[in-house]
């Protein structure tokens, strides 16, 4: 006797397992209390706070604030 596959049944149960984890995960890991207890305590850690500043909008706002930005960037090395 060969051995034989699953069958039609088999193959549709593991379709749909193949269509419900993934969509599952992506359900979960989308609720907001998963983002609260797992995304936000991570936060601070790498997005540091920013001042809310005006966005430059003549030449001389952009070339300032480029100056300030080149400024920041070399005193933080």
């Amino acid at each position: 006797r060969a051995c034989t596959m699953g069958g039609p049944n088999l193959e549709i149960v593991r379709m749909g397992m193949y269509i419900a984890v993934p969509l599952a995960c992506f359900w979960y890991a989308g609720l907001p209390e998963y983002y609260d207890r797992h995304i936000r305590p991570h936060v601070p850690t790498w997005q540091p706070e920013r001042d809310p500043k005006v966005i430059p909008r003549t030449q001389e706002e952009i070339a300032a604030f480029v100056e300030d930005y080149r400024r920041k960037a070399r005193e933080s090395k």
